[in-house]
């Protein structure tokens, strides 16, 4: 996949998690949190607004300041990223640390989130696995970079 079609993958992944974040939070922040007196708390989920806002701009900006320096005709290959194979130490522990954490938060979207009707809570998760698994091939591309 050329590198500008990731990127936007990429960007597009963002948005939707983005989205996902602020559905769920605004659901939360109208119905409140049940059993509890003092719903003081929900008065800074307009902050998280902002912040992940700030954060989602700042790592689409990273990502395309990383694309600008990678070599022109650069293509990701994502299925790669299951490929454990000639890996060695920390980054074959890396990488599967990676799939073992993405594993767990997809088994808990499918598991927990969705079939208790939390499906923004379940679409969140996804999103969100997606996006960790798009800034670690950024990551590796750079570092790809650096290093031949």
């Amino acid at each position: 996949m050329r590198k500008q079609l990731f990127w936007l993958l990429t960007c597009g992944i963002s948005l939707l998690n983005g989205l996902f974040f602020f559905l769920g939070s605004l659901a939360l922040l109208a119905r409140g949190i049940p059993d509890v007196d003092n719903q003081g708390a929900l008065l800074f989920i307009p902050l998280l607004w902002i912040t992940a806002v700030a954060v989602l701009l700042f790592l689409n900006g990273c990502t395309l300041a990383c694309g600008f320096v990678l070599e022109k005709g650069y293509r990701f290959h994502p299925g790669r990223l299951f490929c454990l194979r000639g890996l060695r130490g920390g980054k074959l522990v890396c990488r599967a640390g990676l799939l073992l954490l993405s594993a767990l938060v997809l088994l808990h979207a499918f598991c927990v989130s969705a079939p208790n009707g939390h499906l923004l809570d379940a679409a969140y998760l996804l999103t969100g696995v997606l996006y960790l698994l798009c800034l670690y091939l950024w990551r590796q591309a750079e570092a790809g970079r650096h290093v031949g």
